[in-house]
Parts: C-alpha cells; sequence; structure tokens
C-alpha cells in the first residue's frame, strides 16, 4: 500500500515537508503491528505512556508534490485529509525530497505515524496518523 500522507506543524513560517510518502508493504505493516504489539503492553504496565518513537526514515518527505502528481493526487489536507492512496514509487518522488533529520516513527495506542526535522528548521513536521486497520489491511 503505496501512500501519500499529509503533514503538520505548529510553526506557521514552517515550509516544506508539505507530504510524506511511505509504502506500506507487507515487512514495514508486520514491524508497525509488532511495534504496536510492544506498545499495549508497556501501556498496560504503565497507562501514562502516550506514546513510542523510534528511529527510522520509512516515510519519505517531500517539499511539494512532482508535477505528475499535482493534478491526480486528490489529498486536500487542508480539509484534514490524512492520507489517500497513490500509485507511485519512492523514486518517483526524488526531485522533491526534504533533507530532514531526526526522522522517527511514532506508535500511539490507535496508529502510527513519522515525524521529522526539516534541516536547518527549528521546528517538528509530524505525518497525520494511519489507523492500524489501515496496516492491517496493506499486511493482507
Amino acid at each position: 500500500m503505496k501512500l501519500l500522507l499529509s503533514t503538520y506543524t505548529a510553526n506557521e513560517h514552517g515550509e516544506g515537508c508539505e507530504y510524506a510518502f511511505v509504502d506500506i508493504d507487507k515487512e514495514l505493516a508486520a514491524l508497525i503491528l509488532k511495534r504496536a504489539e510492544a506498545f499495549d503492553a508497556a501501556h498496560k504496565e504503565d497507562p501514562s505512556l502516550p506514546e513510542v518513537h523510534y528511529e527510522g526514515s520509512e516515510a519519505v518527505f517531500v517539499d511539494s508534490l512532482p508535477e505528475e502528481f499535482d493534478e491526480s493526487v486528490s489529498l486536500q489536507p487542508w480539509q484534514n485529509e490524512a492520507f489517500t492512496e497513490v500509485g507511485a514509487l519512492a523514486e518517483d518522488f526524488e526531485k522533491v525530497v526534504a533533507r530532514t533529520e531526526c526522522d522517527q516513527m511514532v506508535i500511539t495506542s490507535q496508529d502510527v505515524y513519522w515525524t521529522c526535522y526539516p534541516k536547518h528548521g527549528g521546528w517538528q513536521v509530524e505525518t497525520r496518523p494511519i489507523p492500524f486497520g489501515t496496516v492491517r489491511m496493506a499486511a493482507g
């Protein structure tokens, strides 16, 4: 399942990292679900645990959409649409990839999302979350 995710930042002047592309293949879906199980076990032991962060750059943050996707993608982040399935490969985004650091996968009790810091920026960007039900569909 190849998803284009809308992103969010609290920095009103932050530019870049407008979207993120994630290819949730069976291997990544299994990893996400394994981490979700580990979170559930830890959360049962300590209910004050809100989320768990993992180092990882599974999401490819992009500054804009490639020209060939501008009109074909119906994702409307200003309407809080979290993600849409696209017929794309990571290579399709090579020309618009954002330079980021501290990329992480975040597991909560209900979903997964990714975060990063744009290079030379002091703000964090995060994707809208993907529910575990969607991840299970990608797992087959």
